[in-house]
């Protein structure tokens, strides 16, 4: 009989599943950090005052926010896959909707609420799928690499916002990033 061998750390940490977790987390994190640099410049493009480009950015960290304690609450690994796939398609909806709305306050309004709780439940529901994945073993390694893939996806983020925009406008830019992921 042979004796099975735990996983080890490499394993543990960086197996297909835990992978795609992290990946997922780069990919969306990299499209929230280009969207959070090109917003301001699409509503400074339509003639939006700095007090509404402020207050509309702020309605953006706050929906983020809200968003998490309700579906911290509701999260089950049971159903987190099919929570993903829901959430990423409103994230991808919404961060291309800007490009489509050309600028109206109204739709501008429900696109930003919309994208904001997208994101946030996104993060939380990610962030529960890593621990479910580990098991709850060393936590602070998975953590480690979940932030990893935050700050990475934040940092390729800010500097594809301004390729992007240089290349094909700060709406296309919009507009394909909700389309790639």
């Amino acid at each position: 009989m042979t004796e099975e061998r735990p996983p080890g750390l490499r394993e543990e940490l960086l197996g297909r599943p835990i992978l795609l977790t992290y990946l997922v987390c780069l990919v969306t994190t990299t499209t929230e950090g280009t969207q959070n640099l090109l917003f301001p410049l699409y509503l400074h493009r339509y003639g939006y005052v700095l007090a509404a480009i402020g207050a509309l950015s702020s309605l953006l960290g706050l929906t983020r926010l809200v968003s998490r304690l309700p579906v911290g609450a509701r999260y089950r690994g049971s159903r987190a896959r099919r929570q993903q796939l829901v959430w990423l398609a409103l994230f991808l909806v919404s961060t291309s909707g800007y490009a489509l709305v050309r600028g109206q306050l109204v739709p501008i309004v429900a696109i930003t609420i919309l994208h904001g709780l997208a994101f946030g439940s996104l993060g939380t529901i990610n962030l529960a799928v890593a621990i479910d994945i580990s098991g709850g073993r060393r936590a602070g390694a998975v953590m480690g690499w979940y932030t990893a893939a935050l700050s990475s996806g934040y940092a390729v983020g800010a500097f594809a916002a301004g390729a992007l925009a240089d290349r094909i406008g700060v709406e296309g830019a919009l507009l394909w990033l909700g389309l790639s992921p």
